[in-house]
C-alpha cells in the first residue's frame, strides 16, 4: 500500500487528474508517418510557446508480439481553443479534452467548419477519477493507435521529465517510465 502511494506522488499525471480543471491529451504521431518524432519534439516546442508545462506519455500495445507506442503530451491548464488550434497544427483526427464539465475526446480535422465531440465521458468527483480518466485515455490511445478497441494490453506510461542536470550533464541513461496502471 505505502508504495501506491508513494507512486501517486511521484505521478505528475496523477497530480493533474485530481486537482486541475482541465487538461489535454494530444499527440503529433500519424500512423507509419516516418518523421513522428520531429513533429512530437516540435508540439512540445509549441506548447512552450503557449506558456504551459507538459507531461510526455507513452502508449502501446502488442500485436502478434510486436510492440505498437505512440507518444503524447499530457497537458495541464490548456484552454479548449489552444488544445484544438494544436490539434489541427498537427494534423490530428481527434485530442482528449477535460474540463470541469467532463472529458470530450473533439474532432480536431481542419476541413470542418464546427467543431464536433465525438465521444464524452463524465467523471464523477470519486475515489475512481484517477482510474476512471485512465480508462478513457488508453481507449482513445486505441483509436490513435488503430488498435482493435476490444484489445486489452493496451498500458499507458509516464516519461520522467527531462531536468536540468540530465541536460547539464548530457546523461545518456534512459529517461525512467512510470506504468500508470501499477498507480
Amino acid at each position: 500500500m505505502k508504495n501506491t502511494n508513494i507512486k501517486k506522488n511521484i505521478s505528475r499525471i496523477y497530480q493533474h487528474i485530481e486537482h486541475n480543471e482541465s487538461f489535454a491529451v494530444i499527440s503529433a504521431y500519424r500512423h507509419n508517418k516516418e518523421d513522428n518524432l520531429i513533429q512530437h519534439e516540435a508540439l512540445k516546442d509549441k506548447v512552450r510557446l503557449l506558456g504551459l508545462g507538459f507531461t510526455e506519455i507513452k502508449g502501446g500495445y502488442l500485436e502478434s508480439g510486436n510492440k505498437v507506442e505512440s507518444k503524447s503530451l499530457f497537458i495541464a491548464n490548456i484552454t479548449r481553443k489552444d488544445a484544438i488550434m494544436l490539434g489541427n497544427e498537427f494534423s490530428q483526427q481527434s485530442i482528449l479534452y477535460k474540463d470541469k464539465t467532463g472529458i470530450s475526446e473533439i474532432e480536431t480535422i481542419e476541413a470542418k467548419s464546427d467543431i464536433n465531440a465525438l465521444n464524452t465521458f463524465d467523471i464523477p468527483e470519486d475515489k475512481y477519477k484517477f482510474t476512471n480518466t485512465l480508462k478513457i485515455i488508453k481507449s482513445f490511445y486505441s483509436r490513435l493507435l488503430n488498435a482493435n478497441n476490444d484489445t486489452q494490453t493496451i498500458y499507458i506510461k509516464e516519461i520522467e521529465p527531462t531536468g536540468f542536470n540530465r541536460i547539464a550533464y548530457n546523461s545518456h541513461i534512459p529517461l525512467a517510465e512510470l506504468d500508470l496502471d501499477e498507480i
